[in-house]
């Protein structure tokens, strides 16, 4: 049976996600995006995705999810994990959990969030507290913090190399770059300046830049890259602070994304 004809909006994580997938299961796929190349760039013309730190951390944002959200957090654990061992590049991913610190003056920080992490069904996993000496042993290069504890079964993932590679490995794809998508109708994808593509479907995955605000939901972070030689770290970790948010990834042996 030969496969559908399918038209992508957006290139970004779920887009190349699609493209990859359908493309291995045999389908004819076009993905149109604004931006001009596939990337990776950091200028704001490209996906959110590149930015992104990589958490998978269904537990942690069970502060401000749903049970339901948190379900499918851990499932896209072990789909990523299926994802990274069918490509042929080497995509960094890890699930050795996660870690919140606090410093003293914030355990009532700590202690009220991690009451908002409280397990939904008995047997579900939960934050284990840490003795000094038990953080000492699980993260030798971290000093300082008063409290801390582990969130177990928690992953991380390298965005960069996993963007490129669903990119690169999806056979047979045909990436419109520099195609802005102006309307998608069944079966239609509408680009600017030229004639409408016709498909068996047609996809809209397209992010902030190309939905209406009431679908998609920018929220604003800032990354900073710190290249530090044998760092040491080895899992992700949150920094409990009554007013900011702030997060240390490990990328590589010698890169943390703050």
């Amino acid at each position: 049976m030969a496969g559908l004809s399918i038209g992508i909006a957006g290139a970004g994580l779920l887009g190349r996600l699609l493209a990859w997938r359908l493309a291995h299961a045999g389908h004819r796929v076009t993905v149109f995006d604004p931006a001009p190349a596939p990337g990776p760039r950091f200028d704001g013309r490209q996906a959110a995705g590149f930015s992104a730190a990589g958490m998978l951390s269904p537990l942690a944002e069970r502060e401000v999810s749903s049970a339901r959200v948190a379900q499918l957090g851990w499932r896209s654990i072990g789909l990523w994990r299926s994802i990274v061992a069918d490509l042929r590049a080497r995509v960094g991913f890890a699930e050795r959990g996660s870690l919140l610190l606090a410093h003293r003056s914030d355990r009532g920080t700590a202690q009220r969030l991690l009451s908002r992490l409280a397990p939904d069904a008995p047997g579900t996993v939960q934050p284990q507290a840490l003795t000094p000496a038990a953080l000492a042993t699980l993260e030798p290069a971290l000093l300082g913090p008063a409290h801390a504890w582990l969130l177990p079964q928690e992953a991380c993932i390298d965005t960069v190399a996993a963007m490129c590679a669903l990119q690169s490995e999806s056979p047979g794809v045909a990436w419109a770059w520099g195609q802005t998508v102006r309307e998608l109708v069944p079966g239609r994808v509408c680009v600017d300046g030229a004639q409408p593509h016709r498909f068996d479907w047609a996809i809209d995955v397209r992010g902030v830049a190309g939905q209406a605000p009431a679908l998609v939901r920018g929220v604003r972070g800032e990354t900073v890259w710190l290249r530090l030689q044998g760092h040491g770290l080895l899992r992700p970790v949150r920094l409990l602070h009554p007013r900011h948010r702030v997060y240390v990834v490990p990328r590589s042996a010698d890169l943390l994304i703050v």
